[in-house]
């Protein structure tokens, strides 16, 4: 009886995440335009402040945020589609005398790992900070970008899935709205 109980609610689970991606494809594929209303998130462990938009989610774990237009399942493995995104905000390590050197020792990694190579890099005065966008070439994987938000001691590393998605806009306005609370 437990069985079959828990079969419906996953069943039932999995149908809804369906649907609501289902929505949101639909939604980034006509190009529709709604009212988006914004909230705001603190986080104390990595001392920053930011706006968001409402229809997105934020889960906060030990070590960074991640918010998407979707909620997150059980497990984290899920690759966002197209229409779909997925931002991280985490403390950057500080192990390297310079954001390249982090970059192209791979987050400090030690043990003989081939550096990535910088194929481009982008830097931006913000009011929350220097922004800099990384293109880079890792030894084994596609071109990746990578994002870091710098003020005085404070930095941060932010990720993005797809790297271009339809959510261009709301991650800029979000990177915008980042204030570090302990300046």
């Amino acid at each position: 009886m437990v069985g079959i109980l828990l079969g419906f609610i996953l069943t039932l689970f999995l149908s809804w995440q369906i649907v609501e991606k289902k929505n949101a494809e639909t939604a980034a594929v006509k190009g529709e335009k709604t009212e988006i209303k914004h909230k705001t998130y603190t986080s104390e462990e990595l001392d920053v402040s930011f706006t968001y938009p409402d229809n997105l989610f934020v889960k906060a774990l030990s070590d960074r945020l991640i918010i998407t237009n979707y909620k997150l399942g059980f497990t984290n493995n899920y690759r966002p589609q197209e229409y779909e995104v997925e931002i991280q905000i985490a403390a950057a390590a500080d192990c390297a005398l310079s954001l390249d050197e982090q970059v192209k020792r791979e987050q400090c990694a030690e043990g003989g790992k081939q550096p990535i190579k910088i194929i481009n890099k982008e830097v931006e005065k913000l009011s929350s900070g220097t922004f800099t966008t990384y293109t880079i070439l890792p030894p084994s994987s596609p071109e990746a970008m990578r994002y870091f938000l710098q003020k005085e001691n404070h930095v941060l590393e932010i990720s993005k899935e797809p790297r271009d998605s339809y959510f261009e806009e709301q991650f800029n306005q979000m990177i915008n709205s980042i204030t570090f609370l302990h300046e």
